[in-house]
């Protein structure tokens, strides 16, 4: 399967040709986590401040797959450190399994020690401001 842009090289002339600060993009981390350039690679190259969306679900960087989180390789404390260290506020949208698969995998992101001295602070849940 392909998408309309799977690298940083295929996406980036939508970022350079469409100025809009409308003009965002959601982030699927399994489906970075795939291609050479990383998850590190989409965020260097694009940055936080236009992603609208973080789809998150897991894979061993092999193929394409929707584990859930902490069942292949995906670093998520880093990614959520970085994210939330560059200003990400937006939502997170859990992007494999059933319900209980979910439940488990909230489970599993809360005990990465968010809120421990010298851990991440926690996502932040958008509410009322």
């Amino acid at each position: 399967m392909r998408y309309l842009g799977h690298t940083v090289a295929e996406c980036q002339p939508y970022f350079d040709a469409i100025g809009s600060p409308l003009f965002g993009w959601a982030f699927t981390v399994n489906h970075a986590h795939l291609v050479p350039e990383g998850i590190g690679g989409f965020l260097h190259a694009f940055g936080a401040g236009r992603i609208g969306e973080v789809r998150l679900a897991d894979n061993t960087g092999e193929y394409e797959i929707h584990l859930p989180p902490g069942k292949g390789t995906i670093d998520f404390g880093t990614l959520f450190r970085r994210l939330e260290g560059a200003g990400y506020r937006q939502h997170y949208m859990m992007a494999f399994g059933a319900d209980a698969d979910k439940l488990a995998a909230r489970d599993y992101l809360d005990r990465l020690n968010w809120g421990a001295p010298g851990a991440p602070q926690a996502p932040h849940a958008p509410g009322p401001e």
